[in-house]
């Protein structure tokens, strides 16, 4: 049932993300909503993992820094600002099937630049 819920809000989630960006791309700087974007879920998460108490060391930082930057930087920076200038050109429909293939996206570039097994 937990996962079912999980399933369910990021979806909802997904949803809100395609409708904010279609009606904030319009009058805003693409480059800015991303930052912002990234900003809010590093403090969101960060958050998070004080309060459930996740253990956190200099060392686990440095052993996962490829997997950081390739989120970072490749995941959140690139794609996000392609969805965000991609997306006003397209109708939301579209924008959200496109999306949806993130996963697919995410698995096959794991798997190619860091060498993550299936």
């Amino acid at each position: 049932m937990l996962q079912q819920i999980g399933l369910l809000g990021g979806s909802v989630c997904f949803a809100l993300q395609i409708i904010l960006i279609e009606r904030f791309i319009q009058n805003s700087d693409p480059l800015l909503l991303v930052m912002i974007q990234v900003a809010m879920g590093t403090i969101v998460n960060g958050i998070a993992a004080l309060i459930t108490g996740e253990p956190f060391t200099v060392r686990m930082l440095t052993d996962s820094m490829d997997v950081i930057i390739y989120t970072g930087v490749i995941s959140l920076g690139i794609a996000n600002l392609l969805q965000f200038l991609g997306q006003p050109r397209v109708s939301s429909v579209t924008a959200a099937v496109a999306c949806s293939f993130e996963s697919v996206f995410g698995l096959t570039f794991g798997v190619i630049l860091l060498g993550e097994s299936l």
